[in-house]
């Protein structure tokens, strides 16, 4: 999913917050379109598989009438506390499954599903809070519940997003655009990795 949601581009009520694709980038490797992204607290709204596709045929459900801003009081200590509890560990980032978790990270009737009790949302959002603060080439990432997901941050974000856009041109301009999604892929990511690599040089020069 690409990870950039801009202002308006969500809407919420009291038991789920939907990121409208529309105004979703694409993802930064081959620029595919996100999906729909439904953050839901698992024990108050189950989101089916019925539900979800009508979910995505009813978006966008109205212009937003401005930007949802969230309002997290509690994160910033939370923060604090864990990034002291993880410079006490050199070279480990701490992070545990509250108890009784029950989350759920897929894609459900073409909408991508987070799915979690309230303490395991609370803990996503702790270490979601600190990416950036260990980066490598300019890339962070975290785990969601172990493999389940995983969310990235570049301080490149949106040269990468344009590169793969124009990789994405390129490729589905050439006798490539008769091939299947899943064997497009491979040379959308070989032609985008080919232009960094090409920006990266002339930067240098």
């Amino acid at each position: 999913m690409g990870g950039d949601a801009r202002p308006g581009a969500s809407e919420s009520t009291g038991d789920r917050l939907r990121l409208h694709r529309y105004l979703l980038d694409p993802n930064p490797f081959d620029a595919e379109p996100a999906d729909p992204t439904a953050l839901v607290p698992a024990v108050l709204t189950p989101l089916r598989a019925q539900a979800a596709r009508q979910l995505r045929q009813r978006l966008p459900l109205g212009m937003p009438a401005g930007t949802v801003r969230w309002h997290t009081p509690g994160l910033a200590p939370a923060v604090t506390a864990c990034r002291g509890e993880r410079d006490s560990l050199p070279g480990q980032r701490p992070w545990y499954p509250p108890p009784g978790a029950r989350h759920r990270i897929d894609r459900v009737g073409g909408v991508l599903l987070l799915a979690a009790t309230a303490q395991e949302l609370k803990s996503w959002a702790v270490v979601v809070a600190q990416l950036g603060d260990w980066l490598l080439e300019g890339m962070d990432y975290t785990g969601l519940n172990g493999t389940d997901g995983e969310v990235q941050a570049f301080t490149d974000y949106r040269r990468r997003v344009g590169t793969a856009q124009l990789a994405r041109r390129e490729v589905l301009a050439s006798p490539a655009r008769h091939l299947p999604p899943a064997d497009q892929r491979p040379l959308i990511w070989q032609r985008g990795s080919v232009v960094l690599s090409s920006d990266a040089a002339s930067a240098s020069s």
